[in-house]
């Protein structure tokens, strides 16, 4: 996602083991309400290349244990 990193965001990462099976979802952690917007994400394999923009919406505050 382009510009989160830069605005704030400290941690992100891919479910690996799930890649295969078509799941390229990015988990954001610690993110601030300043990381709330528009962005342009982008994924690319040898065979393929494909980009879209997504939301993404900062709600209340909310501490989920991670895994």
């Amino acid at each position: 996602m382009n510009g989160l990193l830069s605005r704030g965001c400290q941690e992100t990462s891919l479910f690996n083991d799930q890649i295969s099976g078509g799941n390229t979802s990015l988990r954001l952690a610690r993110v601030n309400l300043q990381d709330q917007g528009r962005y342009l994400c982008y994924a690319s394999t040898s065979q393929y290349n494909q980009e879209t923009f997504v939301t993404l919406t900062v709600r209340d505050h909310v501490i989920v244990p991670m895994k």
